[in-house]
Formats: C-alpha cells, sequence, structure tokens
C-alpha cells in the first residue's frame, strides 16, 4: 500500500469520527464531487457549500452568527491566543478526536470572522485532499491555490451572493456600510463586491493589500474601481505555520 493510499485510509477514518459527531458536516460535505476539480468548480462549490451551512444554521442572510456557526460542530474547537504571529490554523486533535483551530486573537474582530470561516474550509475540505485538490495532470495542488479558495469560501460564507446583492439594490453600496452590516472587513467587501462585478459608488484605490499578501494595508495614489482590485486581491492569503493543516 502507497503512502497516498495509508494517508486516505487514515482520512476515510477521520471523516467517520467527526461526521458521527457533526451531522452538518455530513451534509455541507456531501456537495464535494469526488473527483479532480478546476479551480472554477472547486469556487462554485465553495459557494455552495457556504450556501448551505448558512440555510443549516438558520441564518440565510445579514452577519453571520460566528458563535452559531462554531457551536454545531461539536468535532471542531477554537481558541484564541494573542501572542499568535499568524492569523490561525488548524490540526487535528488525535487526543480527543476533533479538529483544533487557533486564531491571532490580537487581531481586529473582523479579521477574526473572516479566518474562522477560511479554517472552516481546511476543515470540510480536509477529506478530499487527494480526490479533488488535485491539477490535470494529477499532481497536487499548490498550497497557495488552496489558501485563495479558502478565502474565497470565508468572502461566500460571510458575504452571500444574493444577500450582498440585495443589499447593495436595497441602496446599501458604500464599502463602510456594508462592512458594518455584515460585520467583515473593508477589504472583504472590496474583493466580494469585485467577484460579483457590482461598482461601487465610492473610490476604492486609497487602500490596498500589501504585496505579502499578510493582510495587511498600504495607501496608493492610483484610484481603481472594484472590478480592477479584485484582479489584484484575488483573496486575503492566511500565512501558515509549519504544522498548519494541510
Amino acid at each position: 500500500m502507497n503512502k497516498h493510499r495509508i494517508a486516505k485510509v487514515a482520512l476515510d477514518t477521520r471523516l467517520r469520527d467527526d461526521e458521527r459527531r457533526s451531522p452538518i458536516l455530513t451534509a455541507v460535505r456531501s456537495l464535494m464531487p469526488a473527483r479532480p476539480l478546476s479551480t472554477g468548480d472547486a469556487r462554485s462549490v465553495a459557494e455552495r457549500q457556504a450556501l448551505r451551512l448558512r440555510q443549516l444554521l438558520d441564518q440565510p442572510t445579514g452577519a453571520l452568527s460566528i458563535e452559531r456557526l462554531t457551536n454545531v460542530f461539536a468535532s471542531w474547537s477554537i481558541e484564541h491566543d494573542a501572542k499568535l504571529p499568524f492569523s490561525g490554523f488548524t490540526t487535528w486533535n488525535s487526543s480527543t478526536g476533533s479538529w483544533f483551530t487557533i486564531i491571532n486573537g490580537n487581531e481586529p474582530e473582523a479579521r477574526r470572522r473572516f479566518s474562522i470561516g477560511h479554517e472552516l474550509k481546511h476543515v470540510i475540505d480536509h477529506p478530499f485532499v487527494f480526490t479533488s485538490y488535485l491539477q490535470p495532470n494529477g499532481s497536487p495542488w499548490l498550497q497557495a491555490d488552496i489558501e485563495l479558495l479558502c478565502d474565497y469560501f470565508a468572502g461566500c460564507l460571510l458575504l452571500p451572493r444574493p444577500s450582498l446583492k440585495q443589499a447593495y439594490v436595497d441602496g446599501l453600496q458604500t464599502i463602510d456600510g456594508l462592512a458594518a452590516h455584515f460585520e467583515v472587513s473593508s477589504a472583504a467587501v472590496r474583493v466580494r463586491l469585485g467577484q460579483l462585478g457590482l461598482d461601487s459608488v465610492v473610490p476604492l484605490g486609497e487602500i490596498d493589500i500589501d504585496d505579502d499578501n499578510s493582510g495587511g494595508y498600504r495607501r496608493t495614489t492610483m484610484p481603481r474601481t472594484v472590478r480592477q482590485n479584485a484582479g489584484r486581491l484575488g483573496g486575503l492569503g492566511q500565512p501558515k505555520p509549519p504544522l498548519a493543516m494541510r
């Protein structure tokens, strides 16, 4: 039995354990097809997972309750550590038979909410790393691409397409207004608007994401539209420590 087969058997066992404790996890995971996914397919699955999770939490619109989100997953625990040198990471705790996430408690609340959504995607998709996270040539996805997909899921979860579009149509079109309504960062709103092809009524070039992809901000002088920013801000990637769940 090769190492990939051994790892898959271990994952299958883990899958049965954590799904037994968290039925909602079973429902959300069931949306993942057991085949290699293109980037576009993976994003479509991520959005369906996010919307399905919202429905199961009975929170289809508005700001997501992180407390309710974390409480429904009996096999997932979260702690905050103000000294954590990165946004967050997730690993499997074999002694408790559960997933364990640590979030940087020193970051703004909106950032922590996004980090929790990002880490949840790792938990949801971990059983599929050998079947779905594969490139056309059969090699694994680059870790950077997986992180961007987790960012996309977090954006879909916190800023669901139907709810965001409805808010926009109803006249809530400023970055700050949307950020406050959904309890997310301005950067997350900018990215999500760009993904949905919506234009903002306010200039969007005053704040941008640092090139180190750490989620920090820097001033820029050239005004940009949401659409232009969308290509540059493909995700709010979160650096991972060596022991992070892969």
